[in-house]
């Protein structure tokens, strides 16, 4: 509570609304009262709760420390980029009857193993769709639709569903009129003798059985 306290004061001095700011000071000043009144727990076992909040904590901050080294280790290729040796490809005319579908997490960022199936090992259709799932903010609601077309042969496809939908990409390709010949998409494996890494790639490995996984970089 003194954090969100901490932050409402911020907010409002930067509004400048002092009333506001008075109100969010004198509401810090009680949750600061209240958390230095707790001290006295410390020394009947009240450091157990900070010991145990320190376990979920631990996990967030090697989740995200760990998602930021992976993103840097795997050198993902900027569009600008991408855009000119694709051309390059494209316009040989060596391209395969049909479309595909690369699911990628940002089409302005391309992922490696796109450029490796396209560029390197020069896999490419007369249709190149790179589709992108993105959860809202809003509970509910399901659009979809194309957004851009990046290039000769390379469109955008974009489903935005609410946290709560229960996604099914299938039915949302098919009502686009996809009919695509192939799906790619891109997984990666961890190898580290790091201890934390390793707990990152536990972590990363769960995630990846749990839930379906629509965040490919």
């Amino acid at each position: 509570m003194c954090i969100t306290a901490i932050m409402m004061i911020m907010i409002y001095y930067i509004r400048k609304d002092k009333l506001s700011y008075i109100a969010a000071s004198f509401i810090f000043l009680i949750n600061l009262s209240f958390l230095i009144a707790n001290f006295s727990k410390f020394s009947h076992g009240g450091y157990w709760a900070i010991i145990l909040a320190l376990v979920p904590f631990a996990i967030i901050i090697i989740w995200r420390k760990g998602h930021k080294m992976m993103y840097k280790q795997l050198m993902p290729t900027d569009l600008e980029t991408f855009l000119i040796s694709n051309e390059q490809i494209y316009k040989k005319g060596r391209t395969i009857l049909g479309t595909c579908l690369f699911f990628v997490g940002n089409y302005k960022v391309i992922s490696p193993y796109v450029t490796h199936c396209i560029i390197s090992a020069n896999i490419i259709y007369e249709k190149n769709i790179f589709m992108i799932v993105n959860i809202t903010d809003d509970p509910v609601g399901i659009e979809a639709g194309f957004i851009d077309e990046i290039a000769a042969g390379l469109h955008v496809f974009e489903i935005r569903a609410g946290y709560k939908e229960e996604i099914d990409i299938t039915n949302e390709i098919s009502k686009a009129g996809i009919k695509s010949k192939v799906i790619f998409y891109g997984t990666e494996e961890i190898t580290t003798k790091n201890v934390f890494w390793k707990i990152y790639a536990l972590i990363k490995n769960l995630h990846r059985t749990l839930f379906s996984s629509t965040d490919f970089l």
